[in-house]
């Protein structure tokens, strides 16, 4: 069974807090948005590359149901996801 390490510091890390921030959600909504993203990619994408993952996907497998690309641009911005090669 795959399993991701979690710190406790991470509701207060500084990217989290900036990301919940521009989401305009509270930290713990932005914790719990990653980890089902996290946990979507140890099932589904093992590698981590989500190249041929759309931003609808992306946002659904983190559970967040506002705009997907501002999600995903979000993360990017933050340090939480890499840039593709669709976003270039």
């Amino acid at each position: 069974m795959p399993w991701i390490e979690s710190h406790t510091v991470l509701i207060r890390h500084r990217k989290l807090i900036a990301l919940a921030n521009d989401l305009r959600l509270k930290p713990v909504y932005a914790l719990g948005h990653l980890h089902a993203l996290w946990h979507s990619v140890l099932e589904q994408q093992e590698s981590g590359d989500l190249s041929s993952w759309s931003d609808d996907f992306i946002a659904e497998s983190a559970c967040f149901q506002g705009d997907a690309s501002q999600f995903v641009s979000l993360l990017q911005k933050h340090g939480w996801l890499g840039y593709r090669d669709s976003d270039k």
